[in-house]
């Protein structure tokens, strides 16, 4: 990677930025309410303002930014780059990585919160071999690493937990 790019962490009640350069060093960070309730133009619009603030802090021009990963939670439709759900952004069939990619003029890649952490951590070398990262935040969430690939299974939700009854007569 000659070319910094920018990680987008997209979240129920925050956005969060951070732009990596070449050494995966964290050059250039910003923080923005994701302003669901707003809808999907709030935030879209929260979203390409925190990519063009963070380039700023990293001092990097956005059209040298490689690409833009933008992980968020939910059922994710990777090849399409399709949100399927995302009940903390009450989001469905949402085509976030072309509709960030035409804001911002650059290559998007999207993918499940958890997936991509789990995927960062294998990437560099923090873990080894075959790897389920479990995420505690708003939700409960898994991701896979299997064989050195990142599992998404048939319908994009491998190694989600999902709900778990603690409380049978609870909610």
């Amino acid at each position: 990677m000659d070319q910094p790019v920018i990680g987008v962490d997209v979240g129920g009640t925050n956005l969060q930025f951070g732009v990596v350069d070449e050494r995966n060093r964290i050059v250039g960070r910003a923080r923005a309410k994701t302003e669901a309730s707003g809808g999907l133009t709030r935030i879209l619009e929260n979203i390409d303002t925190g990519v063009r603030v963070a380039a700023a802090d990293a001092g990097v021009p956005l059209e040298q930014i490689a690409a833009i990963g933008v992980a968020a939670a939910g059922a994710i439709d990777v090849p399409r780059g399709i949100i399927l759900t995302a009940p903390n952004l009450a989001l469905t069939d949402t085509p976030l990585r072309d509709l960030v990619a035409e804001r911002t003029g650059r290559v998007v890649v999207l993918d499940n919160d958890v997936n991509a952490a789990v995927w960062a951590e294998h990437q560099l070398g923090v873990v080894d071999g075959d790897t389920l990262g479990v995420w505690l935040g708003t939700g409960v969430g898994g991701g896979l690493v299997l064989g050195g690939r990142l599992y998404h299974g048939d319908a994009f939700t491998a190694g989600e937990i999902g709900h778990t009854v603690v409380l049978p007569d609870g909610p």
